[in-house]
């Protein structure tokens, strides 16, 4: 998943999911501020390439100069972009419904975070409600595009399932990761 940024930061995610146990995982996350997609992709392509990639509806704005989206110069930088944006099953976008599902899954040990990710801690940890109940949306980059990427789960591929060109094999091998 990914939520795209200038001035505030871009943040790129890869869950796995582990469908056998029912278990989520933050395995990358990278943020970075006043960087051209070309220079975020050569960070992320180690582990996003040929990836399948959420990213949220802001990515169809266009630049007025060419009127390319955002979700192009993406694309053209080497990332697999789904076709439509991050959206729930019924075509909703919901801020509040993805932070409620993260949380449960949390609190029941099905929601996990690579330790060495202390970038996405520090924004759990920044994470909250103004006095009126609604989530303050300040420095959530990472937290978004994991939440862009849990809501297309439903697009997960298995790696080993991938050929060289992004494409499926005709035969599904056998491996755990999820992406």
């Amino acid at each position: 998943g990914m939520d795209f940024g200038w001035d505030h930061p871009q943040a790129q995610v890869q869950l796995w999911l582990d469908r056998d146990e029912g278990v989520l995982y933050v395995a990358h996350a990278v943020k970075r501020r006043n960087m051209q997609p070309y220079e975020m992709w050569q960070i992320v392509k180690g582990w996003a390439d040929k990836v399948p990639t959420a990213w949220p509806a802001d990515g169809f704005q266009t630049e007025k100069g060419s009127g390319k989206s955002q979700k192009s110069y993406y694309e053209e930088a080497g990332w697999n972009m789904l076709d439509e944006h991050a959206a729930w099953p019924d075509g909703g976008v919901s801020v509040e419904q993805g932070i409620i599902e993260m949380y449960n899954l949390i609190k029941l040990g099905r929601f996990k975070i690579f330790e060495h990710l202390t970038d996405v801690f520090e924004e759990f940890m920044q994470y909250h409600r103004d006095d009126k109940g609604n989530i303050v949306k300040v420095k959530d980059d990472i937290l978004s595009a994991i939440r862009y990427a849990y809501m297309h789960r439903r697009e997960a591929v298995q790696l080993s399932d991938l050929n060289d060109d992004g494409d499926y094999y005709e035969e599904p091998q056998t491996r755990r990761s999820w992406a």
